[in-house]
């Protein structure tokens, strides 16, 4: 008997291949869901597991050198340095229950120098004796005891030591990335507010000290308070004060090695008195323009004479923004370049 109906083309349906067709397909779907749910279910694991890498709520702005920026806070792992490698500072006096104060109580904070106990604090406003009575908290709660203060009076920073070890500490930016357009995190009472290196700004003084840095530069937006400054990548900066100037911790880095053996600060005791001026000279067919320090009293360097005119420090041009730097940084090896009465020659300071 033929097995193929004699109504329908012979080849047309196989009773048998039907069935294999329709559980074949039945399958193949139910994989094709299953990959579905299978892809979701990863995609919402890893929106947990790994916020970073995906556009949420709390959004991102852009992706730099490993180095997530968020709308309003930074990457995670620079917030966790931050918190670990800073304490909070409070006024004694402030204090209205243990662990509580007055909202104008707050200080500022310490960024942590060394594991030991240093920090490094812009607290202006304080006399000696009130940073030596300051409640020193972590975010935890914990309370430190201050060792020793110790104030550089040339650029207005003060170092606090705190009784403790193993403290987590903040890296330091690499200063000379630091210029006009740089962006940064501006940091108050734990406030955190993306902002950037905006202009340079010259302080007008006809007759100062050597050693006092009289060009800043200058952040925004503007805001009346002190925040200190971090890099996108969690380095520290420095501070700005109240009027938006840049303090670099580039004096902080140098002071580090005297606070671990000497246990207190070293600092230049120049006290020259002068004022910048200019002169253009040609150099490879080039005219160039070049500052120098007019010395009006050469305090306590006894190489130096009236009218003398500082143009080179160690080899490296003397300008409004490296002079007071440099002078930082007297060793027994400095040699200074002074024009003198229509003529250039090297001393060389004894320290």
């Amino acid at each position: 008997m033929n097995p193929t109906p004699p109504h329908l083309p012979p080849h047309t349906v196989s009773v048998s291949l039907h069935n294999l067709f329709t559980r074949t397909r039945s399958f193949l779907v139910f994989v094709f869901i299953s990959v579905l749910a299978g892809i979701t279910g990863s995609l919402i694991v890893s929106a947990w597991v790994e916020p970073h890498f995906y556009d949420t709520a709390n959004t991102l702005v852009y992706r730099s050198e490993q180095n997530l920026i968020s709308a309003n806070l930074p990457d995670p792992f620079v917030l966790q340095r931050y918190n670990q490698a800073t304490l909070s500072l409070f006024s004694a006096d402030a204090e209205v229950e243990k662990g509580w104060y007055t909202q104008d109580g707050y200080a500022g904070k310490l960024v942590m120098l060394t594991s030991d106990g240093w920090g490094v604090a812009y607290v202006p406003a304080m006399s000696s004796a009130q940073k030596q009575q300051l409640h020193v908290r972590d975010h935890d709660g914990n309370i430190f005891e201050i060792e020793k203060v110790r104030y550089d009076n040339i650029n207005d920073i003060s170092y606090i030591k705190v009784r403790g070890e193993n403290f987590y500490v903040l890296p330091f930016a690499v200063w000379d990335d630091i210029d006009i357009g740089s962006t940064m995190w501006g940091v108050h009472n734990d406030t955190w507010q993306q902002t950037s290196i905006a202009t340079k700004n010259t302080i007008e003084s006809t007759l100062h000290p050597m050693t006092t840095q009289v060009a800043y530069m200058r952040i925004e937006p503007d805001q009346p308070y002190v925040r200190i400054l971090i890099s996108p990548q969690g380095h520290f900066i420095g501070f700005a004060d109240a009027e938006n100037n840049v303090r670099s911790a580039w004096s902080v880095s140098d002071q580090i090695s005297s606070l671990l053996t000497e246990g207190d600060l070293t600092l230049p005791s120049i006290t020259t008195t002068g004022y910048f001026v200019t002169t253009q000279t040609i150099y490879n067919e080039q005219r160039k323009t070049q500052q120098g320090f007019y010395i009006v009293n050469p305090g306590s360097v006894s190489e130096f004479e009236v009218g003398d005119i500082v143009y080179a420090w160690n080899g490296i041009d003397v300008t409004l923004d490296t002079l007071h730097q440099l002078v930082y940084r007297v060793d027994a090896n400095t040699r200074v370049s002074v024009w003198r009465g229509g003529e250039k020659f090297d001393i060389l300071l004894e320290n």
